[in-house]
């Protein structure tokens, strides 16, 4: 994984987002793989995390 892609990942779970899904080997550059995270944020969830 990316270090910038982890970092991401990183903000937008602080952000009430969640993993959902990951799709392996989904992007490929050149003969690189990389793996693919699917994210969700409910608006139930946005509406908790605005509040706060």
């Amino acid at each position: 994984m990316l270090s910038w892609y982890a970092a991401w990942l990183k903000l937008l779970e602080r952000h009430g987002f969640v993993r959902e899904g990951l799709l392996r080997d989904e992007l490929c550059s050149g003969d690189v793989y990389y793996d693919h995270w699917l994210l969700a944020l409910l608006r139930r969830d946005w509406h908790s995390s605005t509040r706060r």
